[in-house]
């Protein structure tokens, strides 16, 4: 009877584990001591990417971190605050979403949030974060993983 209920509460055990359903909208949370990045799986969809998706991964940001800190000055910046951005890198957020363009390119979509603003960053982990205003605490970026270059700079307006 031992071995029946022993056997039985095994099975209950690994079912629950293969029928846990892991929340397909919950970032993959990825933080090192230079960057804190949100990033979503191809599961999940928006409407920055359209599409085919892909899920990135820590050595697709790793690259994308890199070309940041390499590259972000040489983009073309009207608003004049890049070197404001520049200097703060570490006091952004991030929000990665992967797809592929149509010039069959992988992309990665990043999104940055100023992480002092903790009432727009509550659910980032879990949602789009989207922002009106702000100036350069809120920006976005496109990262051609192909090609290794940054591209389509959008730094909030400010109001």
């Amino acid at each position: 009877m031992k071995k029946l209920i022993l056997t039985f509460s095994l099975f209950a055990f690994i079912f629950s584990l293969c029928s846990a359903q892991h929340d397909s909208t919950m970032a993959f949370h990825y933080k090192t001591d230079k960057y804190d990045c949100a990033i979503f799986s191809k599961k999940f969809t928006d409407a920055y990417t359209g599409g085919k998706h892909f899920s990135p991964n820590r050595d697709d940001v790793d690259k994308a971190e890199y070309a940041i800190a390499q590259k972000l000055l040489l983009q073309t910046d009207t608003t004049r605050q890049i070197g404001f951005i520049y200097r703060n890198l570490k006091k952004y957020q991030r929000q990665y979403f992967g797809y592929v363009a149509n010039n069959g390119h992988k992309v990665l979509y990043i999104s940055l949030l100023w992480t002092e603003d903790k009432a727009s960053m509550k659910d980032w982990l879990t949602n789009v974060v989207e922002i009106d205003g702000g100036g350069a605490y809120y920006w976005k970026i496109k990262y051609d993983m192909d090609s290794n270059t940054l591209y389509d700079l959008k730094i909030n307006n400010q109001e």
